[in-house]
């Protein structure tokens, strides 16, 4: 992805799964206000709130996200919940380098985010999707 893209939602990320799809939606929101904050050079209190924001928001999506899975019984939940408590640990870590006063951070969050969003959508996400969907009754 290039590092000044802005990054934004696309049909082909959704779910069909209207809670999932809406923080999904959510989070590319917050993707484009680090870009722009970024780009404005907004002040490390600003960026801060920004990157505070995201943190709880991802919280609460990987949290009902992953009590999705537990209700759909889906075979994957284990590794899928170890991929966000991987994020979890990299957005903390990336966080604090900031507060050290690493000015390099939002710049790496946004492309790193946004590739991380984007293959765990179409890859654990749209698995957890097609199992829901299997599980429907036709």
């Amino acid at each position: 992805m290039n590092r000044t893209a802005s990054p934004t939602w696309r049909s082909r990320y959704a779910t069909n799964i209207p809670s999932i799809d809406a923080h999904h939606q959510g989070l590319f929101k917050i993707l484009r206000m680090l870009v722009e904050a970024t780009q404005k050079g907004q002040s490390k209190t600003e960026m801060n709130a920004i990157l505070t924001f995201l943190e709880k928001y991802t919280r609460v999506h990987f949290e009902g996200e992953d009590a999705f899975m537990a209700r759909s019984g889906f075979p994957g939940a284990e590794a899928h919940t170890l991929e966000h408590a991987r994020f979890t640990a990299q957005l903390a870590r990336l966080k604090e380098r900031f507060n050290q006063g690493d000015d390099r951070v939002p710049g790496e969050l946004v492309p790193t985010l946004s590739a991380w969003l984007r293959d765990h959508i179409l890859q654990q996400d749209m698995a957890l999707a097609e199992h829901v969907r299997a599980k429907l009754p036709t």
